[in-house]
């Protein structure tokens, strides 16, 4: 299971008897994608009265199963406008722009964004907001790239080594996750740089690792446990009120933590 749908689900203690039943099975299948329609029938099948989605399939073969769907459901963290529904979500967009525009006020003119899911709603709105950052700062649009790896530390390790350390103009690095960040604190290390004076790092999430980095972790935090217990309480809503007429979109604000990284 994602460290992320692991984090959200800890959110859930106003219903922890189904929090639970849906950790148990989450923890076998949710981690595989093309797993993940079969979790939705099987959730349908035993009658469940709700469901909290934190989908991670990057495209939206979900959304025709969805809209079909007679259980009542709310994403975490994600949203397609393919599907009107309830979600609550993470001002990605809103990070990005403070983390992009943060380096660009430090003097960084040529920056890079290691994205680990470019194709999810999440991605997308990440790269959106870096490239507003730049736009509001009239620097060229060439001042800024993004580069895609996988979602695992030495992906992005051997993406930073073997890639972008080749490109001596880069001097400021924004990284999907600060898990992913730990892969490019060592492959900079290793090519006998330094952080920040050579290069800066900004990570997302503000895990509870990250302050111990060394140099402690500037990062975008989010409100993981609100986005959680928001979601409950809406399905509850809904649960209790029996209406589904009024969808919800509560999309929460992010918050730049300034470190020694950058």
């Amino acid at each position: 299971m994602t460290d992320s749908y692991t984090k959200y689900l800890r959110t859930l203690p106003v219903i922890p008897e189904v929090a639970a039943k849906i950790l148990s099975i989450a923890e076998n299948k949710l981690d595989i994608s093309f797993k993940e329609l079969e979790n939705i029938r099987l959730l349908e099948e035993m009658c469940v009265d709700g469901m909290l989605i934190y989908p991670v399939q990057e495209d939206n073969r979900y959304v025709g199963e969805l809209k079909n769907c007679t259980v009542p459901f709310v994403f975490l963290n994600r949203h397609t406008d393919e599907l009107e529904c309830d979600y609550v979500i993470n001002d990605n967009e809103q990070g990005a722009y403070i983390a992009v525009d943060y380096l660009i006020q430090r003097g960084h003119k040529k920056i890079t964004y290691i994205c680990a899911k470019p194709g999810g709603s999440s991605g997308k709105e990440r790269i959106e907001g870096c490239k507003k950052a730049v736009a509001s700062s009239g620097l060229k649009l060439n001042s800024f790239k993004v580069e895609n790896c996988k979602s695992t530390i030495e992906s992005c390790y051997e993406h930073v080594k073997n890639q972008l350390l080749e490109n001596k103009d880069v001097t400021a690095i924004f990284v999907w996750d600060d898990k992913l960040a730990l892969g490019a604190y060592k492959a900079i290390f290793e090519a006998g740089l330094r952080i920040p004076e050579d290069i800066a790092i900004i990570g997302y999430d503000d895990i509870e690792i990250s302050k111990y980095f060394y140099p402690s972790l500037t990062t975008i935090w989010q409100a993981t446990h609100k986005i959680g217990e928001t979601a409950a309480k809406i399905l509850l809503d809904r649960l209790e009120s029996n209406h589904f007429d009024d969808i919800k979109h509560e999309i929460l604000k992010p918050k730049l933590v300034i470190r020694e990284s950058a």
